[in-house]
C-alpha cells in the first residue's frame, strides 16, 4: 500500500490539531510498514518526518494569512498554480492500484487548485474533514459578527448578504468567491466520494452538503498522551484554557470571568485576541504555546480544562488529552466534543456563550472532592478505549483498505 498525504503544512509548528493528526499519522503509517508520500506547500519539513524516511514534497510556499505580498496570496488562496502542477506531476507517477490518496487541509495555502487533479487521477481519494470549509466560506458554520452557530445554507441569499467573517465584509466576499470556485471549477466536494469525520455532530452537519452516495468513515484523532495513572489535582491547581485565542473559541468569556472572580488560571496559546484576553485576565498566567509534551505536564497540574469554544470544533484533541491526564472538562454545549464528555461523570457541560452557567461550573470544580472524583472517572472512561495512535492508524488502514477494494 502506498499512500500520499497532502496538507496544507509539513512543519508541526504551523496549523493546529489538523496538523498533527496529518504529520503523526504519516509518520506511524510509515513505522508500520506503509510507503508513505507527504505532499504540503509550506514548509518547514518537520524533523519526525525525515526520520520517519518518508519522502516529502514541499514547495516552500506561504500560508496565504502570512504571505507577504497580499496580492500573490489572494491568488494563490483561490487557486495556487504552483501546487496544482506539482500534485499533477507526483500523481501522475503514481497511477497504479495500490495507491490512496488522503487530503487533510487545503484551505491555508493548497486551494481548490487540487480538485480537478484528484478527480482526474482516478485514484481513491479521501478527505478529512478538519473543518468545514467543504461546504461553509468561513469554514465554521459559525456567525462571527454575532458570536453564535450559523445555520444559513451556504451560499444562498441570507448567506451571501451576511456579514459573518471575522474580519471584514471583503474578505466575505473573497471567500464567497473562493467557495463558488471550490464548487465549480474545482469540482469539490462533488467529486469525491470518500470522507473521514471525527464526531456525529460534524457528520450530521457536513452530510447535507456532500454528494450522495458517498461513503463516511469516523476515525479518532491520535492522541500522544502517555499512560500514566491519574493526575492528582491539588488543593491550589488552577484552572486551564488550551488553544487558538480567538473569538469563535469563547476564551473572552473564561477570562472575564477569571478576572471578576479572582479564580487561579493558566492560558496556553496564541491567536488574533491574544492581547485582549490577557487585559481581561491580567493576572492569569499566560505561557503562549508550548511543546505537546509540555501541554501535557500543565494538564497534570490543573483542576480541570475549560473548553469553552462557540463553535462546533471538529472532535478537539485537547479536550481528549485532558481525560488521558485523569482532568475534568468544563465544556460548552456549542461543540463536538459533548459526545466523549458526560456531564458530571468526567466532567461539566454549559450552555455556550452563557456567563453564569459557566460561572456555576467553574464554582462547582472548586470543590476539591468532587473535581477529584471526575478526574478519577475521566482517567478510567478514557483509557478503557482509548484514542491512541496505534488506533488511529489501524483505522486508517481500514480505511484506505475498503477504498482500494472498492476501486
Amino acid at each position: 500500500m502506498r499512500v500520499i498525504i497532502i496538507h496544507d503544512f509539513a512543519s508541526l509548528s504551523k496549523g493546529a490539531g489538523a496538523t498533527r493528526c496529518a504529520i503523526v499519522g504519516a509518520c506511524a503509517l510509515a513505522a508500520s510498514g506503509v510507503e508513505v508520500i507527504y505532499f504540503a506547500p509550506v514548509g518547514p519539513v518537520d524533523d519526525c518526518l525525515k526520520s520517519a524516511g518518508i519522502q516529502v514534497i514541499c514547495l516552500d510556499q506561504s500560508d496565504i494569512a502570512r504571505g507577504t505580498n497580499r496580492v500573490q496570496s489572494i491568488l494563490q488562496g483561490v487557486w495556487n498554480l504552483r501546487a496544482q502542477n506539482a500534485l499533477l506531476e507526483l500523481l501522475s507517477r503514481c497511477r497504479d492500484k495500490k495507491t490512496v490518496v488522503h487530503v487533510h487541509m487545503w484551505s491555508k495555502a493548497l486551494s481548490p487548485s487540487i480538485g480537478p487533479v484528484l478527480v482526474a487521477s482516478g485514484l481513491p481519494v479521501v478527505m478529512h474533514l478538519h473543518e468545514y470549509f467543504l461546504a461553509c466560506p468561513n469554514g465554521g458554520f459559525f456567525d462571527y459578527q454575532a458570536g453564535e452557530v450559523c445555520h444559513r445554507d451556504p451560499l444562498s441569499l441570507s448567506c451571501l448578504t451576511t456579514n459573518c467573517d471575522a474580519r471584514s465584509p471583503l474578505h466575505k466576499g473573497w471567500r464567497v468567491l473562493r467557495q463558488a470556485i471550490l464548487h465549480g471549477p474545482g469540482q469539490l466536494p462533488r467529486g469525491i466520494s470518500n470522507f473521514i469525520y471525527l464526531s456525529t455532530l460534524q457528520k450530521e452537519v457536513m452530510q447535507p452538503h456532500m454528494p450522495s452516495g458517498a461513503l463516511w468513515f469516523r476515525v479518532t484523532n491520535p492522541i500522544t498522551v502517555e499512560k500514566r495513572s491519574p493526575a492528582i489535582i491539588a488543593d491550589d491547581a488552577p484552572l486551564l484554557y488550551v488553544g487558538r485565542m480567538s473569538p469563535e473559541k469563547g476564551v473572552q468569556l473564561f477570562a472575564d470571568l477569571v478576572h471578576q472572580h479572582k479564580l487561579p488560571a493558566v492560558f496556553v496559546g496564541e491567536g488574533p485576541i491574544a492581547d485582549d484576553v490577557r487585559k481581561r485576565a491580567p493576572q492569569a498566567d499566560f505561557r503562549g504555546w508550548v511543546s505537546p509534551h509540555a501541554v501535557a505536564e500543565i494538564m497534570r497540574t490543573a483542576r480541570a480544562l475549560v473548553f469553552p469554544s462557540l463553535w462546533y470544533e471538529g472532535m478537539p484533541v485537547t479536550v481528549m488529552e485532558a481525560l488521558a491526564c485523569g482532568i475534568p472538562v468544563i465544556l460548552s454545549d456549542a461543540t463536538t466534543a459533548r459526545e466523549v464528555v458526560i456531564d458530571e461523570e468526567n466532567g461539566l457541560i454549559f450552555r455556550s456563550g452563557d456567563a453564569s452557567s459557566l460561572l456555576q461550573a467553574l464554582e462547582r470544580v472548586q470543590d476539591n472532592d468532587f473535581v477529584r472524583r471526575l478526574g478519577a472517572t475521566a482517567h478510567r472512561r478514557y483509557w478503557a478505549a482509548p484514542s491512541t495512535v496505534e488506533r488511529h492508524v489501524q483505522e486508517l488502514k481500514a480505511v484506505y483498505e475498503q477504498m482500494l477494494s472498492a476501486g
